[in-house]
């Protein structure tokens, strides 16, 4: 038997196949995913790909999926061609997937990322695949080994890819997305994640320095955590390198009345920056804010950060501040009350005259009308 029946024979075994898992495999040629259109979960880890985008063409056929990981290394042979628009031809007609994890992956030399549209990570966003039940979405970055020079992940996103996320995942409930972004991000690049504010529990972003000048590092801001503060549903928010944010910043966070667990790391050094009595040093001298519901009987999450946060003079000259606002506000809502008292006391008193005088017209009628018939 040669190799082409006996990768036949394979096939026909594995026809009606639902749920595939494998791991070590080094996929030069990925046929085994050839014919395999029931599949609905497919995990594979530990993957030495050495042709990404025919493994990424050879999921295009496969319309059931539900569960989809990829982890490994991916490399492009040399002098071959890498096509980023495969991924987004591996992702079209995935109507029923739910779970996606593109996450820890290294992949080296899939296209040039400076390129626009050449990035394997703009491919992510762009056009015309759609995951409408799509509620899991795992794309964290692996953090580079110091010394290495090849091994580090070249696809990411840029900020303005967000902007495609909403509409192309509008079930997003879990969104990982530590060290994907590319470059700066702004609070205002932040805002189309508002757009699943009615779904999404779980929010992990920001991302730490990489080795050689790869910038794929996210700092988060202020002007950050006051957009993520208003996602009202999450329950689980993870912000990696942190080092920009203050206590004013850490102060919005309880907002988010439903968290049940809290990590914000990679806190600034400066305690002018964030106070002490905030975010006290660990012993290995890092500065992060670890909360959580787990423990017995512990307070809410954002009770929790209130409790540090009333600590530190700068949250409470800003609680103070708002205070002061919210009153303001309140007298002037009050006072438009009032007005509006007024004025409808004054809008009843003329509807009670009105009534009095049809009153009596209709008692001097109805005597006229007495006084004729006599």
């Amino acid at each position: 038997m040669d190799m082409c029946d006996q990768q036949q024979q394979q096939q026909q075994q594995l026809g009606g196949l639902q749920h595939l898992e494998v791991s070590g495999l080094a996929l030069s040629e990925p046929h085994l995913l050839t014919g395999l259109q029931t599949l609905t979960h497919l995990v594979a880890k530990d993957l030495k790909v050495d042709n990404p985008p025919l493994l990424l063409e050879a999921l295009a056929p496969l319309s059931a999926l539900r569960h989809l990981e990829l982890r490994g290394t991916f490399r492009k042979r040399p002098g071959s061609v890498a096509d980023p628009a495969s991924l987004s031809l591996a992702l079209t007609d995935k109507q029923h997937l739910s779970f996606l994890d593109l996450g820890q992956n290294r992949i080296h030399e899939l296209g040039a990322a400076a390129q626009p549209g050449g990035s394997f990570g703009t491919a992510l966003m762009t056009p015309p695949w759609q995951l409408p039940e799509l509620q899991v979405l795992l794309l964290d970055c692996l953090p580079l080994s110091r010394g290495t020079s090849d091994d580090f992940p070249q696809y990411r996103l840029q900020a303005h890819d967000l902007q495609q996320l909403p509409r192309n995942c509008p079930s997003l409930q879990q969104l990982d997305l530590r060290g994907r972004i590319h470059g700066e991000v702004s609070g205002r690049e932040l805002q189309p994640l508002l757009q699943l504010a009615g779904t999404l529990t779980s929010l992990s972003l920001g991302g730490g320095e990489f080795d050689r000048g790869l910038t794929c590092s996210w700092v988060v801001r202020d002007d950050g955590l006051s957009v993520v503060c208003q996602l009202s549903r999450l329950e689980s928010l993870t912000v990696v390198n942190a080092s920009d944010v203050s206590d004013v910043g850490l102060l919005s966070l309880c907002k988010l009345k439903q968290l049940r667990e809290l990590r914000v790391l990679q806190l600034p050094a400066d305690e002018e920056a964030v106070s002490e009595a905030l975010a006290p040093r660990t012993r290995a001298g890092e500065r992060e804010i670890k909360l959580s519901t787990k423990r017995h009987k512990a307070p809410n999450v954002w009770q929790q950060l209130l409790t540090r946060c009333n600590r530190s003079p700068a949250c409470l000259r800003a609680r103070q501040k708002e205070l002061e606002q919210e009153l303001v506000a309140a007298h002037k809502v009050a006072a438009k009350e009032r007005r509006r008292a007024a004025a409808a006391e004054r809008d009843a008193a003329a509807a009670q005259g009105e009534v009095a005088a049809l009153r009596q017209q209709l008692a001097e009628l109805q005597a006229a009308n007495s006084q004729g018939s006599q």
